[in-house]
């Protein structure tokens, strides 16, 4: 009897429904308020080849990335057909949960070292390590959104109440204006 063996015969004594993490493929995932909304089913797969073993598992518990009273966090649930990480506590297969998504098919987008990037795949927000916010789509970013806009207002033109001819914003107006847009630059990217 070779060291794995023994291991093992000692494992199965030990705990003998002991589980540990596997892989499975998000079936549905469930939404709505409460306890035990935040949950996928999943089907367990073998690693390598990723067959399904016809292993089903129902409502298995995400982790939130962060979650606090109240129902705060950050909340993201796999889409169907991800692949994720299922571990039990205390390798016990009556408490799974799903620890994380496995990285064989996800798709990281545009990112950099130090930045903390929350996007749906066509937008995006994103702190920098410089302190800035940048939400962009692809529209532009927000930014770039509220600099056309200022620079729009610039170039209105009132009636003047004598007249009721057109004339170009006050300088103290138009010097506002370029206020809020130094204002947006220092808070957005």
């Amino acid at each position: 009897m070779n060291f794995r063996d023994v291991v093992t015969r000692w494992l199965d004594q030990a705990m003998p429904h002991r589980m540990p993490p596997r892989l499975a493929v998000v079936d549905k995932g469930w939404t709505g308020p409460g306890e035990g909304k935040y949950a996928v089913d999943v089907e367990i797969i073998r690693p390598g080849d990723h067959e399904r073993t016809g292993e089903v598992l129902r409502e298995v518990p995400l982790n939130p990335i962060w979650a606090g009273l109240n129902g705060r966090g950050l909340y993201s649930l796999p889409s169907k057909d991800q692949l994720v990480i299922v571990e039990c506590l205390g390798w016990d297969p009556v408490f799974p949960f799903i620890s994380g998504v496995y990285g064989d098919r996800y798709r990281a987008g545009q990112y950099a070292d130090g930045q903390f990037v929350l996007t749906d795949g066509k937008s995006s927000l994103v702190l920098d390590n410089d302190g800035l916010w940048s939400m962009a789509t692809a529209a532009g970013s927000l930014k770039e959104l509220l600099d056309g806009i200022v620079d729009q207002m610039k170039s209105l033109q009132v009636l003047d109440p004598q007249t009721a001819d057109p004339t170009p914003l006050y300088p103290s107006t138009i010097a506002a204006l370029e206020a809020f847009k130094a204002t947006i630059g220092g808070v957005l990217k």
